[in-house]
């Protein structure tokens, strides 16, 4: 299904949230604006977000990598809200007639409760809870991809977890780092869309010690 008009979805998000009940936050994203993409939520309790809400990294990353080219949507992948709450999430990409990504259906199911609930029988069988699929968040594990989704209230909520984690993943104080290890940084924050967002070119110089000149340079080298 393609459209040239969004607003066509509201009312599929009015009918899933009716449908999947109030432990399902359906979520409609309009991709022409992403400070305030979201047009539409159901049982935004869940996320904490509301109408007028920024994109996550997720869509920046979807955004960058244009991987709506290929697929036409991603199922069951980890969810995380701004409180740590762990959500069991599907993405729908909603494409124009010219084949061009212009908003995202999103379906995020609040998982935490059954979590909670798993470890407690575990603890009570004896039988150790792998805490990867909370606590890890990575490309790929064991072969397949692992995709995770952090929410925030606002846009620099999303970019700052990005940059932040990114530069925990050196391990090395950014005072400290190579020329090269910066610009590697910069190409993973890159992929993830962060600087499809004004003013992160700015926020990343910032970060890694060194003048958005640098940054420049970087992003000019791994084009």
């Amino acid at each position: 299904m393609k459209t040239n008009d969004i607003k066509e979805y509201i009312p599929i998000v009015k009918f899933l949230a009716k449908t999947l009940g109030p432990n399902t936050e359906v979520v409609l994203h309009d991709l022409t604006n992403y400070d305030n993409s979201i047009i539409a939520i159901e049982n935004g309790h869940i996320s904490g977000r509301k109408v007028g809400g920024p994109v996550t990294d997720l869509v920046l990353q979807i955004a960058k990598s244009k991987r709506y080219k290929t697929e036409d949507y991603i199922t069951n992948y980890t969810g995380k809200s701004k409180e740590g709450k762990l959500l069991k999430s599907s993405t729908f990409f909603i494409k124009n007639f010219d084949d061009e990504l212009v908003g995202m259906l999103c379906i995020n199911v609040d998982v935490s409760m059954f979590i909670d609930i798993d470890k407690k029988i575990r603890q009570f069988i004896n039988y150790d809870l792998d805490e990867n699929v909370i606590e890890n968040i990575s490309i790929k594990k064991n072969g397949k991809e692992t995709i995770v989704e952090n929410f925030g209230e606002n846009l620099e909520d999303i970019t700052v977890s990005s940059i932040e984690s990114v530069i925990d993943e050196m391990n090395i104080p950014p005072e400290r780092m190579s020329p090269d290890e910066k610009m590697d940084i910069v190409k993973k924050l890159n992929d993830k869309g962060v600087f499809l967002i004004k003013g992160e070119v700015s926020r990343v110089a910032e970060y890694l010690k060194v003048s958005d000149a640098t940054v420049y340079r970087y992003l000019n080298k791994i084009k």
